[in-house]
């Protein structure tokens, strides 16, 4: 009023409610209101609770309400419960946030069948799973497989500014925060092969243990598909297997991978920031990345994470984008001897992509993470002077 404001920090998935009231001035003859003024701010549009006594699939699937894009809605777990997920969750063309407890963790059961599908955004957070008994679903999440024409370049408009007509676009971001994983037989993306331009897709604080014996990469969009914006962050990759032939991230076509193909010329740049990570025989058989777009409208900032068994790092480093690699040590197989991780190459600054060093892991590193305990029964803390100095890897492991 009159030129005043108040300002409060917004806390993450929180409703609000906004109480008003004219205070009155006796020297102005004013008096104060009769009533306040109460307005809701609602994070979002609607709110289910699944109870521990409910399959998932099934209950997502009968629930789900079509609501528009910018409406977005919750399920929510409850804290420390078990579930199952034996069949398709599909969020379709809805805007969602699935959540459990950021402080008692559920742990969901994914069945031989079960799995998640969007082809809109995507909020996943803190929710264990279970993957040992997974198989016919190629990702922990799956892009539709039919996914709808209405966000196709053409509908959207941004074929009439240069995109490739056909693309299938998801504008509101896809996240995994805070999030534990436990044997992960193959993707924990998975495009469906459709040329899907994800504009946002990040991973959080997460710890993914896989148990890969295939050629599913992590982030796998091979067949069609990429991401604008990747970010991946404080987080800990470790597999079991050292036989896996997949790659951590996997496009299909690095000249289709650039932002220009899929939202035009007004919206050209991307980002791959990769940051504070520890990474462990992700993969130790393939390169690091494979089909990345080489542009300078890219902009690569691959820092402070520890490699271990993981080879070709530079495949995720394309010569042509904005290169900031400070901080990175990597280990293994001799793999960074045989490639330009330490040296052949070098960032924007002139700075080698990684610094060879063992990190000589406290461990034990070869266990399938126990969802029980808080860090999985494993222990990535590196002893290494360089990774100690720098801080690098998964932050949790300085704890």
């Amino acid at each position: 009023v009159d030129g005043s404001s108040m300002v409060f920090p917004k806390l993450e998935d929180t409703n609000y409610q906004v109480t008003v009231q004219t205070m009155g001035n006796e020297k102005l003859n004013n008096k104060d209101a009769q009533t306040a003024t109460i307005q809701d701010y609602k994070a979002f549009a609607a709110v289910a609770t699944i109870h521990k006594n409910n399959e998932i699939a099934a209950y997502v699937n009968a629930n789900i309400q079509d609501f528009s894009q910018d409406q977005e809605q919750c399920f929510v777990l409850e804290p420390g419960g078990v579930y199952t997920l034996d069949d398709i969750a599909d969020f379709k063309l809805n805007t969602v946030t699935f959540r459990g407890d950021k402080d008692n963790r559920p742990t969901i059961k994914v069945g031989a069948n079960g799995g998640l599908v969007t082809q809109r955004g995507l909020k996943i957070k803190y929710i264990n799973f279970e993957c040992t008994d997974m198989s016919s679903q190629k990702g922990i999440l799956c892009l539709s497989e039919n996914p709808d024409a209405s966000i196709t370049t053409d509908a959207l408009g941004y074929t009439n500014d240069g995109a490739n007509s056909g693309f299938y676009v998801i504008n509101s971001p896809i996240i995994f925060q805070e999030c534990n994983f436990r044997n992960i037989p193959n993707s924990l993306i998975y495009g469906n092969k459709k040329n899907y331009g994800v504009k946002d897709f990040r991973i959080a604080n997460c710890i993914v243990q896989l148990k890969n014996e295939g050629s599913y990469s992590v982030i796998d969009f091979n067949g069609g598909g990429w991401i604008k914006d990747l970010r991946v962050e404080n987080s800990t990759f470790y597999n079991l297997n050292t036989t896996c032939s997949g790659y951590f991230v996997r496009y299909s076509s690095s000249s289709n991978a650039q932002p220009k193909k899929t939202w035009g010329n007004t919206d050209n740049t991307g980002s791959i920031t990769i940051t504070y990570n520890t990474f462990c025989k992700t993969m130790a058989n393939k390169d690091f990345a494979n089909q990345l777009p080489n542009t300078n409208t890219l902009t690569t900032t691959i820092q402070y994470n520890i490699f271990y068994d993981c080879w070709r790092l530079y495949q995720a480093i394309q010569s042509q984008a904005k290169r900031y690699t400070d901080g990175n040590t990597i280990w293994g197989i001799t793999r960074a001897s045989e490639n330009n991780d330490t040296g052949g190459r070098t960032d924007s600054n002139g700075k080698p992509y990684a610094t060879l060093e063992d990190p000589n892991f406290k461990g034990p590193i070869d266990l399938s993470f126990d969802l029980t305990q808080a860090k999985g029964g494993v222990d990535f803390k590196p002893n290494a002077s360089l990774a100690t100095e720098k801080k690098a890897g998964d932050p949790r492991w300085y704890e």
